[in-house]
């Protein structure tokens, strides 16, 4: 899943492994997942596949957060857009560059 958010030179993407089987999240349930503070409107947090309406055995496994750590560009944009200038969750697993982040995502399936 991609977005790219207007008056923006990059686009964001959001992804999830390859075999799980959710079609797509929208900012609010996004919020849900990665803010601590919820000012996009979702109003309390998402932590489990099955909270999105993912069956089983997805469903029963907790969601793992990645993204860009706090000094990169991208960062500050997921920031602003996707958490309505939030803060991000303490949960959010934070690497150094977006190829680390893929890479997570790809590493982390069905366990």
């Amino acid at each position: 899943m991609s977005h790219c958010i207007s008056g923006c030179f990059r686009c964001l993407g959001i992804f999830v492994h390859q075999d799980n089987p959710i079609q797509g999240l929208n900012f609010v349930q996004l919020d849900a997942i990665f803010s601590a503070t919820h000012f996009c409107g979702s109003e309390q947090n998402i932590q489990n596949w099955s909270e999105l309406g993912v069956t089983q055995p997805w469903g029963r496994l907790k969601i793992q957060k990645f993204g860009r750590n706090s000094v990169s560009g991208t960062h500050g944009v997921f920031k602003s857009k996707v958490l309505c200038g939030g803060d991000f969750s303490n949960s959010v697993n934070e690497m150094l560059g977006a190829s680390s982040v893929v890479q997570a995502v790809a590493s982390t399936p069905l366990q």
